[in-house]
């Protein structure tokens, strides 16, 4: 499976042609190998055929001995036949040498040959030699049975040549010998001018078996005649066998009239007579072998004939497929191979503009439109990509440049934010004095509510102590003048706060607006902004309130310097006036009261102040820590910018290798 798919597509086609051809070559082998099964088997008849010649002329020439043999007379023509005899017996030699392993006729060649030299050896034991020619005749018709079964003979497929196999094989070897015995049964007959009952017996057996063979010849002739499809068997046979028939019948007539006691022929006429229609018999046998010989070699002509037709046809229908399978090739191959080419140009030049021709509509055409339409596609999706990878990277710069803006805006909020921070960390300082201060004017004004109430009490004692309350006024005037001066300062340092929280205001308000500009990195900062604007507002209404009871204790404290001024006065204008001045100090006990309890107020909202002012400076620090994680996240954001346009400027480089000039290839 690895072979095959490592095999180009001209290979496995031819593969393919190779395996349909395979069954043909098969079927092509068995056609063969059955013909030559065929020429073998013909061929083998050929050699029994062949073989069978020299053992009739040795069946004929022993028969005709033996008669000669038995004849009183035959001494001159049996002498004849004795030299007439190794030569007959060099034939089957010579047979056995060339076909015997063939035919598997060892065995009884050498038996027949033992017995032909002892019967036409010379004894004078007539009886003897009888009996030697009765073997050696019936050895010979064995034989000749042995080879017609080992030679395919009397296994011949055709029907004219099974015919004239079954008349040369069996009938006519068989006739010749019959034809001995007849004639030489009636020359003895007619020699003795005798015809015993047995012999009469045996010459009427003897005619009939010859009668029977003739008809047997006659029948296998005429079908031999029909059944041949040459029709070369009939006009070669037709004369000899006319002549054949007329001497077996004219010498089967004599037979008869033998038997009937009514002979018109000598001993010696009818011993010649018998002679000639053996050798009108063997004459016969001898053409008939050889139309058998023609047939059976046109049988194998035939078949090589037809062997070669199979091979030359298979061999042109092998080539045609071939050269069918070679165009058949070209017409799927080239188109392939041409849109590889195709193909392997669009990837080296990646061209998107490229099209490939589209050949006729088959396969591979409609692949070819379907790589023009994918090209068309992707050609599209890459002019998209390209636009798209300008738009990212002109954004990329657009945002590096935000970026950048955002980054100095930073820079400025933290210093700005520094700034603020250290004025909170200023006025929060300033606001624990301030608080200070109000707690030392809570303390003056208890004092001084207690020395009030002690001149009250020790208003007896007011008379002698005047110039003590005197001076005690004057100082408390100076306090007085002193708290009116620290009010004034906390009025100041209230506005300072009241600007300081509305600066903050603005600058939470600002970077509310730049956290909301940096969308997600800038959410916490805008909570924190929120915040301390909120906290700013707060600020802002607590320094209102502070400014409002600063301005009350200032009225009261000028109030405070009208009533000493006026005590001063009293005291000075004496003694006359102490109702009065104990109405006054009664105002001034309650004025004290009053003082007191606003210093209270002043003390609690210092200490608010310094409260508000920490967690203003705590929320401005946190500022600055988002500030600084916004700076970094900025910071990030413009590194993520230039990274994401050296991507777009490297994609519009991959993208830029793609050509869109049109052209087909």
């Amino acid at each position: 499976m690895a072979l095959l798919q490592k095999m180009g597509i001209k290979y496995k086609l031819f593969m393919i042609g190779l395996v349909f051809s395979i069954p043909i070559v098969a079927l092509l082998i068995l056609l063969v190998n059955e013909k030559q099964i065929a020429i073998n088997f013909a061929e083998k008849e050929l050699h029994g055929s062949a073989y069978l010649r020299p053992v009739v002329k040795m069946l004929a020439l022993a028969s005709r001995h033996k008669i000669l043999v038995a004849h009183p007379q035959g001494g001159e023509q049996a002498a004849e036949s004795m030299r007439a005899a190794p030569t007959a017996l060099s034939g089957l030699r010579e047979q056995e040498g060339l076909r015997g392993a063939i035919l598997g006729t060892g065995d009884k060649s050498g038996k027949i040959a033992r017995e032909w030299e002892a019967a036409f050896a010379p004894v004078a034991d007539q009886a003897f030699a009888l009996q030697a020619h009765d073997e050696l005749t019936a050895d010979l018709r064995g034989l000749i049975a042995s080879v017609g079964d080992s030679s395919n003979l009397i296994l011949d497929p055709d029907l004219d040549s099974y015919y004239l196999m079954d008349a040369v094989l069996i009938k006519l070897p068989d006739m010749i010998d019959l034809t001995y015995q007849l004639s030489g049964l009636g020359a003895d007959i007619l020699h003795r001018q005798k015809l015993t009952p047995d012999e009469k017996t045996r010459l009427i057996i003897l005619s009939s078996l010859l009668k029977s063979d003739l008809a047997g010849v006659k029948t296998d002739m005429e079908v031999a005649f029909r059944e041949n499809p040459a029709g070369n068997v009939r006009p070669a046979l037709k004369d000899r066998f006319q002549g054949y028939i007329a001497a077996v019948e004219t010498f089967l007539r004599e037979a008869d009239r033998i038997a009937n006691q009514a002979p018109d022929i000598s001993a010696d006429g009818f011993l010649a007579s018998g002679e000639g229609t053996a050798h009108e018999i063997a004459t016969f046998w001898s053409a008939a072998d050889g139309e058998m010989d023609a047939l059976l070699s046109m049988r194998i002509a035939g078949f090589q004939k037809r062997m070669a037709t199979a091979l030359v046809f298979s061999a042109v229908v092998v080539t045609i497929a071939y050269l069918l399978i070679y165009f058949i090739l070209q017409s799927v191959a080239n188109p392939i191979l041409a849109l590889g080419t195709q193909l392997r140009e669009f990837t080296e030049t990646l061209d998107l503009a490229l099209r490939m021709r589209v050949g006729d509509k088959h396969e591979i055409g409609d692949l070819e439109r379907m790589l023009n339409d994918h090209l068309e596609t992707l050609s599209h999706i890459i002019g998209n990509v390209t636009t798209l990878a300008d738009q990212v990277s002109a954004s990329s710069s657009d945002i590096a440049a935000t970026v950048g803006e955002q980054s100095a805006i930073f820079s400025e909020q933290s210093a700005s934010l520094s700034m603020v921070t250290s004025s909170m960390e200023d006025l929060t300082r300033s606001s624990g004095r301030a608080a200070q201060s109000a707690a030392t004017v809570a303390d003056v004004a208890n004092n001084a509510l207690k020395k009030a109430e002690g001149g009250v009490a020790a208003l007896d004692t007011l008379k002698e102590k005047m110039f003590e309350i005197q001076e005690d006024n004057r100082r408390g005037m100076r306090e007085i003048m002193d708290l009116d001066a620290k009010s004034r300062e906390i009025d100041k340092v209230m506005k300072v706060i009241a600007d300081i929280a509305g600066q903050t205001k603005m600058i939470a308000f600002n970077a509310a607006l730049e956290a909301s500009a940096s969308g997600e990195a800038g959410k916490r900062f805008a909570v924190v902004a929120t915040e301390i604007r909120r906290l700013a507002d707060n600020v802002m209404e607590s320094a209102a309130e502070i400014d409002g009871k600063t301005s009350d204790i200032q009225r009261a404290v000028q109030r405070l310097v009208i009533s000493s001024e006026k005590g001063t006065k009293t005291v000075d204008g004496g003694l006359s006036a102490l109702a009065v001045t104990i109405d006054e100090l009664g105002i001034i006990v309650a004025g004290a009261k009053s003082t007191t309890e606003a210093v209270a107020e002043i003390s609690n909202a210092t200490r608010l102040e310094q409260s508000a002012t920490a967690q203003i400076l705590t929320a401005l620090k946190e500022i600055d820590s988002g500030i600084c994680q916004a700076s970094t996240a900025i910071a990030q954001t413009s590194q993520t910018s230039v990274e994401m346009k050296r991507m777009a400027d490297g994609m519009k480089g991959l993208i830029g290798k793609f050509q869109h000039a049109a052209r087909e290839v």
